[in-house]
């Protein structure tokens, strides 16, 4: 107890003067000692904070890391969510961490931690656009769908969940449901966007009626 009270204290002296980033990893080696219990928690924040601050890719990677053991530690509740949510954020943002954000969300819906209401869409929102960026176009579609699902009321996630569906080569009809959507949810969306979509609508028709017109061949009759 004494020697973790001991990197406390030196952890708090390299925070005073100025050594924040070896006083995050003091920090988390002392909750990684003792876990949540004797403070360990509060070491666990103070850490969390500092690397946040930070903003690199390096100390993103490190929140992520710390989020997805957190989540097994905390109870369900808000305090866990922040931890997770914050890590999804700064692995997209430093360092096109989009795997590792992932893992991170999808530990948070396995888990079934409490989102607000924002939350609640934005986080399979965020999933999609880190699936979309790896060009995983079927994953992406996927996640955009749920964030609809979530009651997501956002133009960028039904213009994505078109852009996804199209270079995925989904089935016209299926792009002509979700511009209508679209249409329907956001009239008053800037002139260039809605041309954009309504391209792409004509390109997926042109492409759909072309794959309707080619010769099917005959099933194979087995002996």
């Amino acid at each position: 107890y004494e020697k973790q009270t001991m990197q406390v204290q030196s952890s708090q002296v390299l925070e005073n003067e100025g050594q924040r980033r070896d006083a995050a990893d003091h920090y988390r080696a002392s909750w990684e000692k003792r876990g949540l219990a004797n403070g360990g928690n509060l070491d666990a924040e103070r850490a969390f904070k500092i690397y946040r601050d930070l903003r690199s890719e390096v100390t993103a990677k490190i929140m992520a890391e710390m989020a997805l053991k957190l989540m097994d530690q905390l109870p369900v509740n808000a305090g866990a969510t922040e931890f997770a949510v914050q890590a999804i954020h700064q692995t997209r943002t430093y360092g096109n961490q989009w795997v590792l954000s992932n893992q991170v969300g999808a530990k948070l819906l396995q888990k079934r931690l409490p989102l607000d209401e924002k939350q609640k869409w934005e986080v399979h929102y965020l999933m999609g656009e880190n699936s979309r960026a790896q060009k995983q176009y079927s994953n992406s579609t996927n996640s955009y769908k749920q964030a609809v699902a979530a009651g997501a009321d956002n133009p960028d996630v039904a213009r994505n969940l078109m852009r996804s569906l199209y270079d995925a080569q989904s089935p016209f009809p299926e792009l002509e449901k979700a511009f209508q959507a679209y249409q329907r949810g956001f009239p008053n969306e800037t002139v260039s966007r809605q041309t954009e979509m309504q391209v792409m609508l004509a390109q997926a028709k042109q492409s759909w009626r072309h794959w309707q017109r080619l010769p099917r061949w005959p099933a194979v009759i087995r002996r």
